[in-house]
């Protein structure tokens, strides 16, 4: 687009700079406080891929090297996963377990640290786009107010983490669209660069966002500064090219563990699989059904891991916010970092639909840049000589800390009750009383088969309990099995409490019923844990 579509933002005049750092930081301890809040009781229990990511953030943070023994390996590879895990978390996560002990809440803190980070980080972006510290107080308190960006942020996985670097990517890009300072275009490029080791997702979004950003040096007709941020993003890249290259089957393990075609396809095979007919018809679906307005603003995601399905993924004043910023960016303030915030809301979704899922999760920069839009609109609607839309701005804004606050109330007593079955229930209960038990394990520690992801949850409390003795002396148990049967006295057994055949087995063989496990509400026991004496 020429220069004179495609306009230069007017220098802000107030109020100062500082006053503006002063409200992001402040903004950013608030939204920290909010979000670190009660980390160890919401959500109650750990999903196996957190389990995973603690396992591997305790053994850098003890050792320095990962579970395989490789020191700082740039990815972290483990069975089932070969593609490796994101190490920018895994290390984020090893320096909090250097000053606090291993536990769930531990592992959440980075997690909520990113999102606390973006809420000031989009004060900034406010203040520069529409230059008024006022719609940048909103600008943070609406993405604070964001359920999915609250909830998402208190799972100790990865997928929140590219959102802080490509925030201060445009950032950096607003100001060097108005200063045409090289270093704030390298800044932006840089933040690319490491961002790219914080989630998978970020493959798809850099070289959107490195289009944007030599777009804009060109715009400016500054040659010089797009081939050094070019030249910058490659060296930052060059570890990850190292470790393709070292690692060939990478891309077919990508493939497979994202399901994006099948995996005994070549590469090329699986492109052409991708595009053809029925698969970009099954794909266009999962695109669409990213923007139901249903799913945005009333009910979330269908999983209850994700959602807690009493409030939608987005405040439900978005509803009309929404369409009406779009309208305003494509229409009336068209600049390629508002073209860019609109650009990411509509192809955000493409992440998640090459793998055949439309969760938010794969794509949760949509909260900042839907906040960022919404923002502008309320700034319209209170500088209306109106009083019915500045009272309507008004409204949107206490509507949402209303709706947050209920949402909040929700999250912290009647979803974890409801989430609890999908995290596997109370497993962590009967592995703490196994490694608490006196006297301690003197034999084997059994764990049924029926319990998925058993021994990756029984490492994750062996190390969060220091319990160094019992390495090695885990085993997968079945009913059909014959070592339980010659296993040592002072061995212990944990199964599920009902529908497990390994249960009646072992008390039919003497072992004894040590206690039963219950979910923190009550109910029915769901797990049993035996002993040998």
């Amino acid at each position: 687009m020429s220069s004179d579509i495609i306009r230069t933002m007017p220098e802000p005049l107030h109020p100062s700079p500082v006053k503006v750092r002063v409200l992001a930081a402040a903004m950013t301890v608030l939204a920290a406080i909010v979000y670190c809040s009660r980390l160890d009781v919401a959500p109650v229990y750990l999903t196996k891929d957190e389990a995973s990511y603690g396992i591997q953030a305790h053994a850098i943070a003890t050792s320095g090297r990962d579970i395989n023994g490789r020191r700082l390996p740039l990815f972290f590879q483990e069975s089932g996963f070969s593609i490796g895990r994101d190490p920018i978390y895994i290390y984020a996560s090893a320096a909090v377990l250097k000053f606090v002990p291993l536990s769930e809440g531990a592992l959440r803190i980075p997690t909520t640290l990113a999102a606390a980070i973006s809420v000031g980080l989009v004060v900034l972006i406010a203040y520069e786009l529409y230059g008024s510290i006022s719609v940048a107080a909103v600008a943070g308190l609406l993405l604070a107010c964001t359920p999915v960006f609250f909830i998402r942020s208190r799972a100790a996985l990865s997928v929140i983490l590219p959102v802080p670097f490509q925030l201060i990517w445009l950032l950096l890009m607003v100001r060097y669209g108005r200063s045409g300072r090289l270093r704030q275009l390298l800044g932006a490029t840089a933040a690319l660069g490491v961002g790219m080791y914080s989630y998978l997702s970020m493959l798809f979004f850099v070289p959107f966002h490195m289009l944007f950003t030599v777009a804009e040096a060109l715009r400016q007709r500054r040659w010089r500064h797009a081939g050094l941020a070019i030249a910058t993003l490659i060296i930052l890249l060059v570890p990850l090219a190292w470790w393709q290259a070292t690692h060939p089957g990478r891309v077919g393990d990508i493939a497979s563990s994202y399901r994006i075609y099948p995996p005994e396809l070549t590469p090329l095979q699986g492109v052409k699989d991708v595009l053809s007919w029925s698969s970009l018809s099954r794909r266009s679906d999962i695109y669409w059904n990213a923007f139901n307005p249903s799913k945005l603003f009333f009910a979330g995601e269908s999983g209850p891991v994700d959602s807690t399905r009493s409030a939608g993924l987005l405040p439900v004043v978005y509803l009309v916010l929404l369409p009406l910023g779009l309208y305003h960016y494509l229409t009336k303030a068209v600049t390629l970092p508002r073209l860019a915030i609109v650009a990411l809301i509509i192809i955000g979704p493409v992440p998640g639909v090459l793998v055949g899922e439309d969760t938010i999760g794969r794509y949760l920069v949509a909260a900042p840049a839907t906040a960022l839009l919404a923002a502008g609109v309320l700034q319209s609607l209170w500088r209306s000589r109106y009083w019915l839309l500045k009272a309507a701005a008004v409204g949107a804004v206490a509507l949402s800390i209303y709706l947050f606050g209920g949402f909040y109330r929700h999250y912290m007593t009647d979803w974890r009750i409801d989430s609890a079955p999908y995290f596997g229930g109370n497993i962590k209960g009967a592995m703490e009383t196994v490694l608490t038990s006196t006297p301690a394990p003197a034999g084997l520690v059994l764990l049924s088969e029926r319990i998925p992801y058993v021994s990756t949850y029984w490492e994750f409390y062996r190390r969060k309990h220091n319990r160094a003795d019992l390495v090695g002396r885990d085993r997968g148990l079945r009913a059909t099995d014959s070592e339980w049967q010659t296993a040592p006295p002072g061995s212990f057994a944990i199964v599920r409490a009902r529908e497990d055949p390994s249960r009646e087995a072992l008390q039919a063989a003497g072992w004894v019923v040590v206690a039963d496990i219950y979910e923190f509400y009550g109910g029915p026991p769901t797990f049993v844990v035996l002993a040998r004496s």
